[in-house]
C-alpha cells in the first residue's frame, strides 16, 4: 500500500477516536465517508460507492452538505451513530491541511432535527445504574429529551427479574439507553431490554462516569447547584444515573447544554404503576393492531393544539396521579376551562399561533436554528 495523503492520515487519526460512529468528514461542499463507513453508508443510503485513491483503493461515499440532515436521519433511524467532523478554519488561512474536529456525535437519543422527531412524542435517552443485593435490585434511572430540555430521575427497587425496571422503561418509551461498561456485561438485563424494546439502541459509558463522587460533581458543575438543591439527598443511585447521562451528553454534544436547566424527581409512590401488558391491552397510546395511535385512548382525548400540549397529555395518560390533592387540582382546572367557554375559545385561538417553543429553544441553544425558527418565536 502506498503512503497515505496528509488528509487521509488526518481522517484516520480522527476516526480512531470515534470507532463506533460513522464519520461524516467535511470536504468542501460534501461530507465524505471512507473505508467501512463508506460501504455501510452506500448500502443504507443507496448512494454511489467510489474510490478515493486509485493506488490504495480506499472506498469512498459522499453526501452534499446542504442535504446532509436527511441522510443522517436515515442512519440514525437504522441505529447508527454519526460523528460530524467539520473544517474549523478557513481553507484560505490554513498552512498545509485544513484543521478538522468532530463538533457533535448524533445518536438516536440526541437528535434535535425536526425531520427526525415526532411532533407530539418525546425522544428520550435513558441512563440505568444498578446495585444488586441478595434479594432485590436497587435502580437509579435518569431520562432526558435534549430536543425539549426535559430531564428527570427516579429511584426504586426491583426484583431479580428486573420486571419493575422494564415497566419504567416501557412507560418512558425511550429510543436509546446507556449504562456503565460493566453493566453492559449483564446479558440477562441487556437481552431483556432488546427483547422487549426492539427499537432501543443500547450503548455504554465508562464506569467512572457513574462513580458517585464524579456524578455529584458533574451535576453540580452543570446546574451550578449541588444535587441536594433538587431534593436528591437520599437518592444516591439517581445521582449516579444522572451524572452518567450528563457525561454522555457532554461527550457527544460538545456544548454547554444550556437548554437542560432543571431536574425533575419522579417519586414512584406519587404515580400509578401500569405494567406493560396492561398498558398495551388498554391501548392507551398504541393500538394492538399496528402500533399506531388510531383507535387508542390518546387518539380520542388529544384535542391539543400545540406539540408541547400533546407531549404533556401523553405523559399524564401513561403516568396517572395517585395523590388526591393533585388529582383534584387537575380536575378543578379542567372544570374551569369546561365551564368558561369564552376563556377556553380565546386560549385555543391563541394556542393555534404557538410553535413548539421547547424544541425551538433547544435548537437555538445548539446553534442550529434557521431564519424560519427565529420568526416562529
Amino acid at each position: 500500500m502506498s503512503k497515505l495523503t496528509p488528509m487521509m492520515q488526518q481522517y484516520n487519526e480522527i476516526k480512531k477516536q470515534y470507532k463506533d460512529s460513522i464519520l461524516f468528514f467535511r470536504m468542501g461542499d460534501f461530507y465524505e465517508m471512507f473505508y467501512e463507513d463508506a460501504v455501510i453508508a452506500s448500502k443504507e443510503l443507496e448512494i454511489a460507492l467510489t474510490s478515493r485513491d486509485a493506488k490504495n483503493k480506499i472506498p469512498m461515499a459522499g453526501v452534499p452538505y446542504h442535504s446532509a440532515d436527511n441522510y443522517i436521519t436515515k442512519l440514525i433511524r437504522r441505529g447508527y451513530k454519526v460523528a460530524i467532523c467539520e473544517q474549523v478554519e478557513d481553507p484560505k488561512d490554513a498552512v498545509g491541511i485544513v484543521n478538522r474536529e468532530v463538533i457533535r456525535v448524533i445518536t438516536p437519543g440526541t437528535v434535535i432535527d425536526d425531520n427526525a422527531l415526532e411532533e407530539n412524542e418525546n425522544n428520550f435517552l435513558i441512563s440505568i445504574y444498578i446495585e444488586e443485593n441478595s434479594d432485590k435490585v436497587n435502580v437509579g434511572l435518569a431520562f432526558v429529551d435534549i430536543s425539549t430540555g426535559e430531564f428527570g430521575v427516579t429511584q426504586f427497587s426491583s426484583d431479580k427479574e428486573y420486571i419493575k425496571l422494564f415497566e419504567e422503561v416501557s412507560r418512558l418509551d425511550p429510543v436509546e439507553c446507556i449504562m456503565p461498561d460493566e453493566l453492559l456485561k449483564n446479558t440477562y438485563l441487556v437481552n431483556g431490554l432488546i427483547k422487549r424494546f426492539n427499537c432501543l439502541s443500547i450503548n455504554s459509558v465508562d464506569d467512572s462516569a457513574f462513580i458517585y463522587e464524579n456524578a455529584y460533581k458533574k451535576i453540580t458543575q452543570h446546574f451550578n447547584n449541588e444535587p441536594l438543591f433538587f431534593g436528591l439527598k437520599d437518592q444516591l443511585l439517581s445521582i449516579q444515573s444522572a451524572g452518567g447521562i450528563l457525561e454522555y451528553l457532554y461527550q457527544t454534544q460538545k456544548t454547554t447544554l444550556k437548554n437542560i436547566n432543571s431536574l425533575q424527581i419522579i417519586e414512584p409512590l406519587e404515580y400509578m404503576t401500569i405494567d406493560m401488558n396492561t398498558r398495551r391491552n388498554l391501548e392507551l397510546v398504541k393500538s394492538l393492531r399496528d402500533g399506531s395511535k388510531m383507535g387508542t385512548l390518546i387518539w380520542v382525548l388529544d384535542q391539543t393544539l400545540t406539540a408541547m400540549g400533546g407531549r404533556l397529555l401523553k405523559s399524564w395518560i401513561v403516568q396517572p396521579l395517585l395523590q388526591k390533592e393533585k388529582i383534584e387540582e387537575r380536575l378543578d382546572a379542567v372544570e374551569n376551562l369546561l365551564t368558561n367557554i369564552i376563556m377556553r375559545k380565546e386560549l385555543r385561538d391563541n394556542f393555534k399561533k404557538i410553535y413548539d417553543l421547547e424544541r425551538l429553544m433547544s435548537k437555538i441553544s445548539y446553534g442550529t436554528a434557521n431564519a424560519r425558527d427565529l420568526v416562529a418565536l
